[in-house]
């Protein structure tokens, strides 16, 4: 699956403190979109982590290109137009 995936997998989000968490984040950057492969990676995280933690995983994918102008993005000048603050 490696080959067809070739794809780096980050975890953020609150299960890198505590074990106590109620999902586990991941960010997968893919260098080849093979969609089918992908999804496979998915499917076999998402099991693997629910049969260790008994927890959900939640998924954001992107390629390359996408995560590096979100990089530069996060160092561009920002305003806010709306920020919605749950209580």
């Amino acid at each position: 699956m490696e080959e067809s995936v070739k794809a780096d997998v980050f975890l953020m989000g609150s299960f890198q403190y505590t074990e106590e968490a109620n999902d586990i984040d991941l960010i997968l950057i893919y260098s080849i979109a093979n969609y089918d492969a992908m999804k496979r990676l998915k499917d076999v995280l998402a099991e693997a982590i629910y049969d260790t933690f008994n927890i959900p995983v939640h998924y954001t994918t992107l390629s390359e290109n996408e995560y590096e102008e979100m990089y530069a993005l996060r160092q561009e000048k920002q305003c806010v137009l709306f920020e919605y603050y749950h209580k």
